[in-house]
């Protein structure tokens, strides 16, 4: 249980590093003009694009997109040094 523990844990940390990082990287985006808000904004998106799949009776949706950019990376790095360090 304790291995399971930390690896929830561990994706946790990862997870709020990397929502931490996107917020900030909206902010100074918001804060900012020109070259960088281009630089802090601009990110990389990973992931499956939506699809519809049509049975008559139901219609299914599915999908899912990851757009990272560098505060979200840097905020990552810094949860797991976090998890690391302090847990």
């Amino acid at each position: 249980m304790t291995l399971q523990k930390n690896i929830w844990t561990f994706i946790g940390m990862l997870v709020i590093g990397a929502v931490i990082g996107s917020l900030l990287g909206e902010l100074i985006g918001v804060l900012f003009s020109g070259t960088a808000q281009r630089f802090f904004t601009k990110g990389v998106e990973l992931g499956l694009k939506s699809f519809t799949v049509d049975l008559r009776i139901a219609e299914l949706t599915l999908g899912f997109t990851f757009k990272f950019s560098i505060l979200s990376l840097l905020g990552i790095f810094v949860g797991g040094y976090f998890y690391q360090k302090y847990i």
